[in-house]
């Protein structure tokens, strides 16, 4: 097994197809919005060949093309190299978490500057207790724009909204995109005993949660009446 210090995110859309009759692969969060759904992939996931290289951008490169290798022009990905900027293992419930947890959120973030990142990742790295739930987050670096990308599992779907609207209020951040999903095995679940499962893997699912607010940013071609 290798080092889990380094992860890919890819993030997978098809609205450039007329119909979505592609799948897409089965341990992924589907998602709302912008992306159709997300993956996290670790070294063991992409089976990169041995030795490993030792710098982190050369890793990040490896594993970005060995993602590469996987598409097949069924919908669009964007690649995102993740890194541990406390040079700390990633928990496995983010790195494997499709059977971990029914929902994930990922955000996105722009810092008024860099430097601030170590106040972000000693407030939010970490397990968020409350009474019938449980957040687990880490705090990653990228080579990519963002300043900084927040990953978090959870058995709950308001609490992790909640949490991206904490992160998002925080002065240091300027600019935050959120991308929020359910677990693929899950919803498969779901489908197959056709019924909304309120615990799954021994977990209490929230599914009576109400979430009072839930903003979706959508972009339309203006049109002439």
């Amino acid at each position: 097994m290798f080092d889990s210090k380094v992860c890919w995110l890819i993030l997978y859309k098809q609205h450039y197809r007329d119909y979505y009759d592609c799948g897409l692969p089965k341990q992924v969060f589907s998602s709302w919005g912008y992306f159709d759904g997300f993956a996290i992939r670790t070294m063991d996931d992409l089976a990169l060949a041995e030795p490993i290289p030792e710098r982190l951008l050369e890793q990040i490169y490896e594993g970005s093309r060995k993602c590469i290798e996987t598409v097949e022009g069924i919908y669009g990905v964007q690649i995102i190299g993740l890194f541990s900027y406390e040079k700390s293992q990633i928990p496995d419930k983010l790195l494997h978490p499709y059977n971990n947890v029914a929902y994930y959120g990922i955000a996105m973030t722009k810092l008024d500057n860099p430097k601030n990142y170590k106040k972000i990742v000693k407030k939010y790295n970490g397990i968020f207790r409350y009474n019938n739930a449980e957040i687990t987050c880490e705090c990653m670096g990228t080579f990519d724009n963002s300043d900084l990308i927040i990953l978090m599992g959870s058995n709950s779907l308001l609490k992790i909204e909640e949490l991206l609207r904490n992160i998002e209020s925080e002065k240091e951040i300027i600019y935050i995109h959120t991308v929020t999903g359910v677990s693929q095995p899950y919803l498969d679940e779901c489908h197959s005993k056709r019924k909304i499962l309120s615990k799954w893997g021994g977990r209490d699912c929230n599914i009576n949660e109400i979430i009072s607010r839930f903003r979706l940013k959508i972009s339309i071609k203006d049109r002439k009446t």
